[in-house]
C-alpha cells in the first residue's frame, strides 16, 4: 500500500519522477559491494552508506515515513530477531512437528496397504474355494435325483404292500368262506348219509364182500 502511494506521488510530479529514475538508474549501472566497501571504509562503512541512501530516497520523497511505515519496520526488526534468535529452534521444533506427522501418515498408509494386501489375499482365497461351486450344486443336483427316484420307489413300494395286503386280506377272506363251506358241506353230509342209507346196511355189506371174493378171485 504505501509503495503504491509513493508511486502515485512519483507519477504526479514530473520532477520528482525525473529524479527516481535518475536514482535507479544510478543504483543500476553502480552496484555497491559490501565487501568492497568494508574494505574501503571499514565495518561502518556499509551503514553510513545505507543510511545515507535512504536519506536521499526520503528527501525526494521515494521513501515516505508515516505510522504504517513505523510499524511495518517495527514488525521487520522484531521478525528478524525473533527469526535469527530462535529461528533454529523454531525450524527444528517445525521439523519435528513435521516428521512425526509424516510418520502419523506413513504409518497409516502402511496401515491401510496392510489392510488392502489382507483383503486381496481374502478375495484370492476366496476365488479359490469358489472354484468347486459348480461341482457342489451338480453334487446337490445329482442328490434331489436321487431323492425323488427314492419317493417314487417308496410310493411304488407303498402301493405294492397296500395292495398285496388287499390280496391277501380277500384270499383270506375266501379261504374262510371255504372252510366254513366245507363244514357245511360235512355237517350235511354227516348228518345225511346216515340216513340215506338207514334199511339198506345188509345189502352193502352183500355187495362189499362180493365185491372183494371178486378181488380175491382175480387175484
Amino acid at each position: 500500500m504505501m509503495a503504491l502511494r509513493s508511486l502515485a506521488r512519483v507519477a504526479a510530479c514530473p520532477v520528482q519522477r525525473s529524479a527516481l529514475a535518475a536514482s535507479q538508474r544510478t543504483l543500476k549501472t553502480a552496484p555497491v559491494s559490501h565487501s568492497l566497501v568494508s574494505d574501503k571504509t571499514g565495518k561502518t562503512g556499509a551503514a553510513v552508506l545505507t543510511a545515507g541512501i535512504g536519506a536521499y530516497l526520503l528527501s525526494q520523497e521515494v521513501l515516505i515515513l508515516h505510522n504504517e511505515t513505523v510499524v511495518v519496520a517495527a514488525v521487520g526488526a522484531v521478525t528478524y530477531g525473533i527469526m535469527s534468535k530462535a529461528g533454529k529452534d523454531v525450524a527444528g521444533m517445525l521439523d519435528e512437528r513435521a516428521q512425526a506427522i509424516l510418520e502419523s501418515v506413513n504409518a497409516g498408509r502402511r496401515s491401510q496397504i496392510a489392510t488392502l494386501e489382507q483383503q486381496i489375499e481374502e478375495q484370492k482365497q476366496l476365488k479359490t474355494s469358489m472354484e468347486g461351486v459348480p461341482e457342489f450344486f451338480d453334487a446337490v443336483r445329482e442328490y434331489e435325483a436321487m431323492r425323488r427316484e427314492l419317493a417314487f420307489r417308496e410310493e411304488q413300494y407303498a402301493a405294492y404292500q397296500n395292495v398285496i395286503g388287499q390280496l391277501e386280506n380277500m384270499v383270506s377272506i375266501e379261504s374262510s368262506v371255504r372252510s366254513r363251506e366245507q363244514d357245511e358241506i360235512v355237517q350235511f353230509l354227516a348228518a345225511e348219509v346216515p340216513k340215506a342209507l338207514k334199511g339198506k346196511e345188509e345189502a352193502i355189506m352183500n355187495k362189499c364182500i362180493a365185491d372183494l371174493q371178486e378181488l380175491s378171485a382175480q387175484a
